[in-house]
């Protein structure tokens, strides 16, 4: 018989995994990276750490146990491959395109089709999205996202 609180325990264990894997990937990065190439990657594991604690604190709090395995029995297959599919495409177009025109076209794309969001909300969504990405990356951390082989 297992308890409320050993679900909970049980539930923390892949956050907890991860808290250990991004700490110690901090560490890493502060010894090996300078301060222009670990820029984007020490701010993403700090914005990680950040969600890990949310997710640890709220799991800890009981305040979405079991969510999560509601939710994974409510997806059929066909649902969990068709977003495996679109996300291989993604890395696919962000390859050959570059970033900023395959993520505006999936993000478009995905709030139509998927969220069915208006066609006019869907793209002024991307564009504030992609606007804030490039304002971030090329203008505030002067770090260049990739281009694509075909665009550049």
């Amino acid at each position: 018989m297992t308890t409320p609180a050993h679900n909970r325990f049980i539930d923390m264990v892949p956050s907890l995994l991860l808290l250990m894997v991004v700490a110690a990937y901090l560490v890493v990065a502060y010894l090996t990276l300078d301060d222009e190439s670990g820029a984007v990657p020490i701010m993403t594991a700090y914005l990680t750490l950040f969600l890990l604690g949310i997710d640890l604190y709220s799991t800890f709090k009981g305040q979405h146990a079991g969510l999560n395995k509601k939710a994974e029995e409510a997806v059929p297959l066909s649902t969990e491959l068709r977003a495996t599919i679109s996300l291989l495409v993604l890395v696919t177009a962000i390859y050959l395109v570059g970033f900023y025109l395959a993520g505006f076209i999936y993000l478009v794309m995905s709030l139509f089709w998927i969220a069915r969001q208006s066609l006019r909300f869907s793209i002024i969504t991307a564009v504030l999205t992609f606007a804030s990405i490039y304002l971030t990356f090329e203008k505030g951390l002067s770090f260049e996202l990739f281009r694509g082989v075909l665009l550049s």
